[in-house]
């Protein structure tokens, strides 16, 4: 259960982080 739970949250983080780069590009656009 809990490695689970840290499998998602891993994801998601990896995510947000992949995100972020875009996010700003975005911006400045």
């Amino acid at each position: 259960m809990k490695e689970s739970i840290l499998v998602v949250l891993g994801s998601g983080f990896v995510s947000r982080i992949i995100m972020i780069p875009n996010v700003i590009a975005n911006s400045r656009v």
